[in-house]
């Protein structure tokens, strides 16, 4: 589970841009930029997940779900290539914030 969501994330990338080229005629700048943006949220989501400390990490994972779906489900139905970036940043940043707190809530719930 640990590395499922940012393995897919670049499947699903590497798959996606021919068809944005095709469908919003994305340049090769946008192309980079989406990529770029959706590592650059999965850098500030791994030093986010330092906030479940305070809160509790189930509960951390359990928001960040929702975040996953829910910016999900509004990049599926973005009008423009810009949006359909800003939107997939937050999502990166979601990817960042499950890939380390993942590791961790699993070790503290399995007996040693």
């Amino acid at each position: 589970m640990l590395l499922f969501t940012e393995g897919c994330e670049s499947v699903a990338l590497g798959l996606l841009l021919p068809e944005l080229e095709r469908e919003w005629a994305a340049s090769a700048f946008d192309k980079s930029m989406l990529i770029s943006m959706v590592y650059l949220g999965v850098s500030i989501g791994s030093y986010m997940q330092s906030f479940s400390d305070n809160v509790g990490r189930s509960v951390f994972i359990k928001w960040n779900a929702i975040l996953q779906l829910l910016f999900g489900i509004l990049s599926a139905a973005a009008p423009s290539i810009n949006l359909f970036i800003i939107l997939r940043f937050v999502y990166g940043i979601g990817i960042g914030i499950v890939l380390p707190l993942s590791a961790t809530y699993m070790s503290e719930c399995t007996p040693g």
